[in-house]
């Protein structure tokens, strides 16, 4: 349920991430020597952690957008260029920034609503 509700397009992304995390492993086990059983564990464990990371980021809720935004207001580069160009200047960098960093977006769209 981290990604899609729809049962048919959640048990598609079981299958696939299963059979990679599957192989993974077990290439991880036969090019270093590792356990096969505990190769394919831990990459299932660092998968799960990487969706996490992937979810946090690029499809965030509202809770989370709100602590990214926080993040954003707080972060150096965005203090840095508020010092260097003045408020009105720093928005419009954040603006373009906000198509590739996860945090200036979410600050974005917190000003929008405001």
């Amino acid at each position: 349920m981290l990604f899609t509700k729809n049962f048919a397009k959640r048990l598609i992304l079981g299958w696939v991430l299963g059979s990679i995390g599957s192989f993974m492993g077990v290439y991880l086990s036969a090019a270093k020597d590792f356990p096969t059983g505990a190769s394919v564990v831990c990459t299932f464990g660092l998968m799960t952690i990487a969706a996490g990371i992937v979810k946090m980021l690029f499809f965030p809720t509202a809770e989370m957008r709100a602590r990214l935004s926080k993040i954003c207001g707080r972060c150096p580069g965005h203090l840095l260029l508020v010092r260097c160009f003045g408020k009105e200047k720093t928005d419009t960098v954040i603006h373009f920034f906000s198509r590739f960093c996860p945090f200036c977006r979410s600050y974005r769209d917190m000003k929008k609503q405001m």
